[in-house]
């Protein structure tokens, strides 16, 4: 527990500096992989962690869709139909990659792949690791509870900074908003998401009449609210780098 949490603060502290979802990613597959854990084997649980947490979110924006319809006098054109096809999109290629006939197909191609070029070699590795987790439904299903429950951190998160700031804006305002802005800044096209959550949290919240300073300022406390969260990592790569290396043995001869 104690390696998982570090390379965890590590990769999302160096993450809010690289292109955002991606980079965090990959650098938690470099931090933890080693001779043990094959970084085919990482990335094939990060690949998986991902995959459940864009169904979590598009179930969120989904319903935020509902509340938003109920509040604003008119939906942006697209919204509704870009939000339900990440929702289906996510959904098929979770089931689908991790059905039975598929996931056995992938092995037995992982196998056919292994002896060719070293990036096909890992490819194959990866595929083979990904298709295990069909046998593993309990947890997977654990896990996408969780992120379900995870969607309702930024919905309190920005009520609590509108408190804060004397910024007229219910609860139930948050709810029809947050999850369904921040569902599309899971889209790599932007440095930690800074300036993306911003402008669809000026987009978003103008739907329910909010001033534009004010959606603007709630969603760079957002974006700044998470690089102090990861501050931590910051600390743990001073004292060790991407990896912690292992001490060395003080008795083992020169």
């Amino acid at each position: 527990m104690r390696e998982a949490l570090r390379a965890y603060y590590v990769a999302s502290f160096a993450g809010c500096f690289l292109p955002s979802t991606v980079g965090a990613d990959a650098m938690r597959v470099a931090a933890v992989s080693n001779p043990e854990r094959p970084s085919a084997a990482v990335a094939a649980s990060v690949v998986v962690e991902r995959a459940l947490g864009f169904v979590a979110a598009a179930c969120a924006a989904l319903l935020s869709l509902g509340l938003l319809a109920g509040l604003a006098l008119e939906l942006p054109p697209g919204v509704r139909a870009w939000s339900l096809a990440i929702l289906g999109a996510s959904v098929l290629a979770v089931v689908v990659t991790l059905s039975g006939p598929l996931a056995a197909w992938l092995e037995g191609l992982s196998t056919r792949l292994e002896g060719k070029s070293r990036l096909v070699g890992w490819l194959g590795r990866f595929l083979a690791a990904y298709g295990l987790y069909r046998h593993q439904r309990g947890t997977l299903a654990l896990f996408l509870l969780l992120s379900l429950l995870e969607q309702s951190v930024p919905v309190v998160g920005t009520w609590l900074a509108a408190l804060a700031l004397d910024i007229p804006l219910s609860l139930l305002m948050c709810a029809a908003v947050a999850p369904l802005a921040l569902l599309f800044t899971r889209v790599p096209v932007s440095v930690s998401g800074f300036g993306m959550v911003e402008g669809l949290y000026v987009a978003f919240f103008s739907l329910v009449g909010l001033e534009t300073t004010h959606s603007f300022l709630l969603g760079l406390v957002a974006n700044l609210s998470v690089l102090v969260a990861t501050l931590p990592g910051a600390w743990f790569y001073a004292r060790g780098g991407l990896k912690r290396q292992a001490p060395a043995d003080k008795d083992r001869p020169a």
